[in-house]
Protein backbone atom coordinates (compact mmCIF):
# COMPACT_ATOMS: atom_id res chain seq x y z
CA UNK A 1 0.00 0.00 0.00
CA UNK A 2 1.62 3.16 -0.56
CA UNK A 3 0.57 6.89 0.77
CA UNK A 4 0.98 10.47 -0.13
CA UNK A 5 -0.31 14.23 0.47
CA UNK A 6 -2.24 16.01 -2.51
CA UNK A 7 -3.86 19.03 -2.34
CA UNK A 8 -7.53 18.28 -2.97
CA UNK A 9 -10.14 16.56 -5.22
CA UNK A 10 -12.02 18.27 -8.02
CA UNK A 11 -14.93 19.56 -7.18
CA UNK A 12 -16.89 17.42 -9.94
CA UNK A 13 -14.92 14.70 -8.86
CA UNK A 14 -17.40 12.66 -5.98
CA UNK A 15 -19.44 13.99 -3.34
CA UNK A 16 -19.38 17.57 -2.53
CA UNK A 17 -17.83 17.04 1.23
CA UNK A 18 -14.76 15.55 -0.15
CA UNK A 19 -14.64 18.27 -2.98
CA UNK A 20 -11.46 21.23 -2.49
CA UNK A 21 -13.83 23.59 -2.40
CA UNK A 22 -15.78 22.09 0.03
CA UNK A 23 -12.98 21.06 2.09
CA UNK A 24 -11.32 25.41 1.47
CA UNK A 25 -14.31 26.41 3.24
CA UNK A 26 -14.19 24.89 6.34
CA UNK A 27 -10.63 24.14 6.74
CA UNK A 28 -10.55 28.39 7.26
CA UNK A 29 -13.15 27.73 10.39
CA UNK A 30 -10.99 25.57 11.93
CA UNK A 31 -8.00 27.73 11.32
CA UNK A 32 -6.07 25.24 9.59
CA UNK A 33 -5.23 23.87 6.29
CA UNK A 34 -6.58 21.08 4.50
CA UNK A 35 -4.80 17.82 2.46
CA UNK A 36 -6.24 14.37 0.53
CA UNK A 37 -4.10 11.16 1.14
CA UNK A 38 -3.90 9.38 -1.81
CA UNK A 39 -4.14 5.60 -1.06
CA UNK A 40 -2.82 3.21 -3.71
CA UNK A 41 -2.33 -0.58 -3.93
CA UNK A 42 -1.37 -2.57 -7.30
CA UNK A 43 -4.71 -2.14 -8.65
CA UNK A 44 -7.28 0.91 -7.11
CA UNK A 45 -6.71 4.49 -5.74
CA UNK A 46 -8.64 5.39 -2.96
CA UNK A 47 -8.53 9.24 -1.42
CA UNK A 48 -9.06 10.43 2.51
CA UNK A 49 -9.72 14.39 2.64
CA UNK A 50 -8.10 16.07 5.70
CA UNK A 51 -8.06 18.72 7.95
CA UNK A 52 -4.97 19.38 9.02
CA UNK A 53 -4.69 21.05 12.71
CA UNK A 54 -1.93 22.26 13.85
CA UNK A 55 -1.26 22.31 17.64
CA UNK A 56 2.33 23.21 18.38
CA UNK A 57 5.37 23.08 16.13
CA UNK A 58 5.72 20.27 14.01
CA UNK A 59 2.39 19.05 16.20
CA UNK A 60 -0.76 18.10 14.11
CA UNK A 61 -4.07 16.36 14.36
CA UNK A 62 -5.89 15.52 11.43
CA UNK A 63 -10.23 14.85 11.25
CA UNK A 64 -12.57 14.83 8.78
CA UNK A 65 -14.34 18.32 7.91
CA UNK A 66 -17.89 19.40 9.50
CA UNK A 67 -20.49 17.08 7.61
CA UNK A 68 -19.12 13.65 6.62
CA UNK A 69 -15.38 12.13 5.30
CA UNK A 70 -13.91 9.16 5.19
CA UNK A 71 -12.70 7.08 2.28
CA UNK A 72 -13.74 7.79 -1.35
CA UNK A 73 -13.33 6.03 -4.90
CA UNK A 74 -12.07 2.70 -5.59
CA UNK A 75 -13.34 0.57 -2.59
CA UNK A 76 -9.68 -0.66 -0.94
CA UNK A 77 -10.23 -2.55 2.29
CA UNK A 78 -8.25 -1.65 4.58
CA UNK A 79 -6.46 -4.66 6.58
CA UNK A 80 -4.87 -4.14 10.03
CA UNK A 81 -1.42 -3.99 8.47
CA UNK A 82 -2.48 -1.17 6.06
CA UNK A 83 -3.50 0.89 9.41
CA UNK A 84 -0.07 0.33 10.75
CA UNK A 85 0.85 1.61 7.43
CA UNK A 86 -1.20 4.58 7.46
CA UNK A 87 -0.41 5.19 11.35
CA UNK A 88 3.60 5.51 10.34
CA UNK A 89 2.69 7.55 7.53
CA UNK A 90 0.94 10.04 9.54
CA UNK A 91 3.57 9.59 12.18
CA UNK A 92 6.12 11.04 9.97
CA UNK A 93 4.16 14.07 9.12
CA UNK A 94 4.01 14.63 12.34
CA UNK A 95 0.41 13.74 12.74
CA UNK A 96 -0.37 12.05 16.42
CA UNK A 97 -4.24 11.47 15.55
CA UNK A 98 -6.67 10.54 13.24
CA UNK A 99 -10.55 11.23 13.58
CA UNK A 100 -12.87 10.13 10.87
CA UNK A 101 -16.83 10.64 10.65
CA UNK A 102 -17.67 8.12 7.77
CA UNK A 103 -20.15 8.83 4.87
CA UNK A 104 -23.52 7.18 6.56
CA UNK A 105 -25.06 7.45 2.40
CA UNK A 106 -21.91 6.09 1.14
CA UNK A 107 -21.00 3.50 4.66
CA UNK A 108 -17.52 3.67 3.85
CA UNK A 109 -16.95 2.57 7.50
CA UNK A 110 -17.55 -0.99 5.89
CA UNK A 111 -13.56 -0.21 4.08
CA UNK A 112 -12.15 -0.12 7.88
CA UNK A 113 -11.45 -3.11 10.13
CA UNK A 114 -14.76 -3.63 12.27
CA UNK A 115 -12.72 -2.59 15.37
CA UNK A 116 -11.70 0.44 14.82
CA UNK A 117 -15.40 2.07 13.59
CA UNK A 118 -17.88 3.42 16.60
CA UNK A 119 -21.55 4.09 16.30
CA UNK A 120 -22.08 7.32 16.64
CA UNK A 121 -25.75 7.86 15.97
CA UNK A 122 -28.65 7.33 13.55
CA UNK A 123 -28.87 9.08 10.50
CA UNK A 124 -32.08 9.57 8.36
CA UNK A 125 -33.07 9.32 4.65
CA UNK A 126 -35.92 9.98 2.15
CA UNK A 127 -36.53 8.12 -1.41
CA UNK A 128 -37.42 11.13 -4.02
CA UNK A 129 -40.09 10.56 -6.97
CA UNK A 130 -41.28 12.52 -9.41
CA UNK A 131 -44.71 14.06 -8.63
CA UNK A 132 -47.29 16.11 -11.27
CA UNK A 133 -47.69 18.48 -8.83
CA UNK A 134 -47.48 19.95 -5.18
CA UNK A 135 -51.10 19.02 -4.35
CA UNK A 136 -50.77 15.55 -5.56
CA UNK A 137 -47.50 15.11 -3.66
CA UNK A 138 -49.11 16.44 -0.21
CA UNK A 139 -51.64 13.65 -0.71
CA UNK A 140 -48.86 11.27 -0.29
CA UNK A 141 -47.37 11.99 3.02
CA UNK A 142 -48.03 10.81 6.70
CA UNK A 143 -51.14 12.34 8.09
CA UNK A 144 -49.73 13.94 10.87
CA UNK A 145 -46.80 15.86 8.33
CA UNK A 146 -49.77 16.66 5.95
CA UNK A 147 -52.00 18.80 8.41
CA UNK A 148 -48.93 20.50 9.75
CA UNK A 149 -48.52 21.91 6.21
CA UNK A 150 -52.51 22.46 6.12
CA UNK A 151 -51.96 24.45 9.18
CA UNK A 152 -48.82 26.64 8.08
CA UNK A 153 -50.46 27.59 4.79
CA UNK A 154 -53.67 27.86 6.39
CA UNK A 155 -51.44 30.67 8.81
CA UNK A 156 -50.43 32.70 5.50
CA UNK A 157 -46.95 31.12 5.43
CA UNK A 158 -45.12 30.94 1.61
CA UNK A 159 -42.28 29.14 0.62
CA UNK A 160 -39.34 30.38 -1.53
CA UNK A 161 -36.71 28.33 -3.38
CA UNK A 162 -33.78 30.40 -4.11
CA UNK A 163 -30.97 28.39 -6.84
CA UNK A 164 -29.36 31.64 -6.74
CA UNK A 165 -30.21 33.68 -3.95
CA UNK A 166 -29.63 37.73 -3.54
CA UNK A 167 -27.16 38.77 -0.83
CA UNK A 168 -29.80 40.25 1.15
CA UNK A 169 -31.88 36.94 1.14
CA UNK A 170 -28.78 35.13 2.27
CA UNK A 171 -27.64 37.23 4.94
CA UNK A 172 -31.62 37.34 6.13
CA UNK A 173 -31.58 33.50 6.87
CA UNK A 174 -27.93 33.80 8.09
CA UNK A 175 -29.46 36.52 10.61
CA UNK A 176 -31.83 33.63 11.22
CA UNK A 177 -29.29 31.17 12.00
CA UNK A 178 -27.43 33.43 14.37
CA UNK A 179 -30.91 34.24 16.13
CA UNK A 180 -31.13 30.25 16.59
CA UNK A 181 -27.89 29.56 17.39
CA UNK A 182 -28.48 31.85 20.51
CA UNK A 183 -31.60 30.82 21.43
CA UNK A 184 -30.25 27.01 21.61
CA UNK A 185 -26.88 27.97 23.25
CA UNK A 186 -24.77 25.94 21.01
CA UNK A 187 -21.02 25.58 20.93
CA UNK A 188 -18.54 28.67 20.15
CA UNK A 189 -17.63 26.63 16.61
CA UNK A 190 -21.18 26.69 14.69
CA UNK A 191 -21.57 30.48 15.19
CA UNK A 192 -20.01 30.73 11.77
CA UNK A 193 -19.15 33.81 10.03
CA UNK A 194 -21.40 35.05 6.78
CA UNK A 195 -18.26 34.27 4.96
CA UNK A 196 -18.94 30.61 4.89
CA UNK A 197 -22.26 31.48 4.12
CA UNK A 198 -21.81 33.49 1.04
CA UNK A 199 -18.87 31.11 0.02
CA UNK A 200 -21.21 27.95 -0.56
CA UNK A 201 -22.88 30.11 -3.27
CA UNK A 202 -19.40 31.24 -4.29
CA UNK A 203 -17.78 27.95 -4.99
CA UNK A 204 -20.25 25.66 -5.99
CA UNK A 205 -23.19 27.79 -6.88
CA UNK A 206 -24.68 25.39 -9.26
CA UNK A 207 -24.69 22.32 -6.33
CA UNK A 208 -25.91 24.85 -3.65
CA UNK A 209 -29.98 25.87 -3.07
CA UNK A 210 -31.61 27.68 -0.37
CA UNK A 211 -35.18 26.90 0.67
CA UNK A 212 -36.77 29.63 2.74
CA UNK A 213 -40.12 30.02 4.66
CA UNK A 214 -41.85 33.69 5.24
CA UNK A 215 -44.73 34.89 7.27
CA UNK A 216 -47.30 36.97 5.99
CA UNK A 217 -45.25 40.55 6.16
CA UNK A 218 -42.87 38.76 4.21
CA UNK A 219 -40.03 37.93 7.14
CA UNK A 220 -38.01 34.81 6.99
CA UNK A 221 -39.14 32.44 9.76
CA UNK A 222 -37.51 29.26 8.79
CA UNK A 223 -34.91 28.19 5.65
CA UNK A 224 -32.28 25.63 5.00
CA UNK A 225 -28.95 25.37 2.87
CA UNK A 226 -29.30 22.23 0.60
CA UNK A 227 -26.06 20.61 -0.90
CA UNK A 228 -26.89 18.67 -4.11
CA UNK A 229 -24.72 15.83 -5.78
CA UNK A 230 -25.89 15.24 -9.09
CA UNK A 231 -24.00 11.86 -10.26
CA UNK A 232 -24.78 10.62 -6.63
CA UNK A 233 -28.54 11.39 -7.29
CA UNK A 234 -28.81 12.66 -3.88
CA UNK A 235 -29.25 16.05 -2.39
CA UNK A 236 -28.02 16.86 1.21
CA UNK A 237 -30.17 19.00 4.30
CA UNK A 238 -27.14 21.37 5.16
CA UNK A 239 -27.39 24.20 7.62
CA UNK A 240 -30.75 25.10 8.44
CA UNK A 241 -32.72 27.57 11.00
CA UNK A 242 -35.90 28.84 12.59
CA UNK A 243 -37.40 31.49 14.54
CA UNK A 244 -39.72 30.39 17.21
CA UNK A 245 -42.55 31.77 15.14
CA UNK A 246 -41.73 29.13 12.65
CA UNK A 247 -41.16 26.36 14.89
CA UNK A 248 -44.38 27.17 16.81
CA UNK A 249 -46.02 27.16 13.27
CA UNK A 250 -44.81 23.94 12.14
CA UNK A 251 -42.83 25.93 9.31
CA UNK A 252 -40.26 23.19 9.38
CA UNK A 253 -42.65 20.49 8.18
CA UNK A 254 -43.72 22.40 5.30
CA UNK A 255 -40.02 23.37 4.43
CA UNK A 256 -38.65 19.58 4.11
CA UNK A 257 -42.03 18.53 2.36
CA UNK A 258 -41.34 20.89 0.02
CA UNK A 259 -37.60 19.50 -0.26
CA UNK A 260 -38.66 16.05 -0.79
CA UNK A 261 -41.17 17.47 -3.69
CA UNK A 262 -38.65 19.98 -5.70
CA UNK A 263 -35.49 17.77 -5.34
CA UNK A 264 -37.70 14.77 -6.33
CA UNK A 265 -39.12 16.55 -9.43
CA UNK A 266 -36.27 17.71 -10.25
CA UNK A 267 -34.30 14.12 -10.87
CA UNK A 268 -33.17 13.32 -7.70
CA UNK A 269 -33.28 9.70 -5.87
CA UNK A 270 -32.34 10.42 -2.38
CA UNK A 271 -32.35 13.29 0.51
CA UNK A 272 -29.71 12.96 3.36
CA UNK A 273 -31.22 14.60 6.12
CA UNK A 274 -28.39 13.74 8.54
CA UNK A 275 -28.86 12.70 12.18
CA UNK A 276 -30.16 13.48 15.84
CA UNK A 277 -28.12 14.13 18.78
CA UNK A 278 -28.25 10.49 20.46
CA UNK A 279 -27.97 7.08 19.00
CA UNK A 280 -31.31 5.23 20.84
CA UNK A 281 -32.57 8.19 18.76
CA UNK A 282 -34.75 9.90 22.25
CA UNK A 283 -34.30 13.35 20.72
CA UNK A 284 -36.41 15.79 19.74
CA UNK A 285 -34.12 16.31 16.13
CA UNK A 286 -34.51 12.80 15.98
CA UNK A 287 -37.97 12.57 16.37
CA UNK A 288 -38.87 15.18 14.00
CA UNK A 289 -36.48 13.90 10.86
CA UNK A 290 -37.48 10.41 11.76
CA UNK A 291 -41.17 11.65 10.25
CA UNK A 292 -40.02 12.02 7.12
CA UNK A 293 -37.53 8.76 6.32
CA UNK A 294 -38.13 5.93 5.03
CA UNK A 295 -34.23 4.40 5.65
CA UNK A 296 -31.89 4.56 8.89
CA UNK A 297 -27.97 5.03 8.42
CA UNK A 298 -25.76 4.23 11.22
CA UNK A 299 -23.08 7.02 11.22
CA UNK A 300 -19.90 5.76 12.00
CA UNK A 301 -16.51 7.20 13.46
CA UNK A 302 -13.42 6.26 13.91
CA UNK A 303 -10.80 7.42 16.39
CA UNK A 304 -7.27 6.77 15.76
CA UNK A 305 -3.73 7.37 18.10
CA UNK A 306 -1.03 7.17 15.28
CA UNK A 307 1.85 8.32 18.26
CA UNK A 308 0.24 7.89 21.58
CA UNK A 309 3.35 9.24 23.29
CA UNK A 310 3.09 12.33 21.54
CA UNK A 311 -0.69 12.30 21.49
CA UNK A 312 -0.81 12.42 25.26
CA UNK A 313 2.13 14.42 25.98
CA UNK A 314 0.23 17.40 24.12
CA UNK A 315 -3.28 16.75 25.76
CA UNK A 316 -1.82 17.10 28.88
CA UNK A 317 0.31 20.49 28.03
CA UNK A 318 -3.14 22.07 27.22
CA UNK A 319 -5.62 22.85 29.46
CA UNK A 320 -8.39 21.12 27.98
CA UNK A 321 -11.88 21.79 28.98
CA UNK A 322 -14.04 19.12 27.25
CA UNK A 323 -12.38 16.02 28.98
CA UNK A 324 -14.40 13.47 26.68
CA UNK A 325 -13.60 14.85 23.15
CA UNK A 326 -11.01 13.05 21.15
CA UNK A 327 -9.49 16.16 19.31
CA UNK A 328 -7.67 17.99 21.29
CA UNK A 329 -8.45 21.03 19.27
CA UNK A 330 -11.89 20.85 20.44
CA UNK A 331 -11.30 19.66 23.70
CA UNK A 332 -9.39 22.69 24.53
CA UNK A 333 -10.76 25.68 26.98
CA UNK A 334 -11.38 28.49 24.69
CA UNK A 335 -10.13 31.88 24.87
Amino acid sequence: MRFSLIDGLRDDEFCIFFSKSYQELFARIYNSDFKCIKIENSEKITYLPLIIRKLKDHNYEAFSSYGYGGLIGEKIKLSNKDIKSLKNFLCKKNIHSLFIRHSPFLENHNLWPDELIEANRITYETSLTFSSDYISFKKTLKQKIRSSINHTEKSNFSINYVEKPIESSLKDFYELYLTRMNEISVEKFYYFDYKLFKGHFEKFSERCKLITIHDSKAQIVAGAIFLCDPKLKIVHYHLSASSREGLRHQCNELLISYAIFIFGNEGYQRIHLGGGIKLDESDGLSRFKRKFSNNKKVFYITKLICNPDLYFQTRSSFKIKNKEYFLIGDALEKK
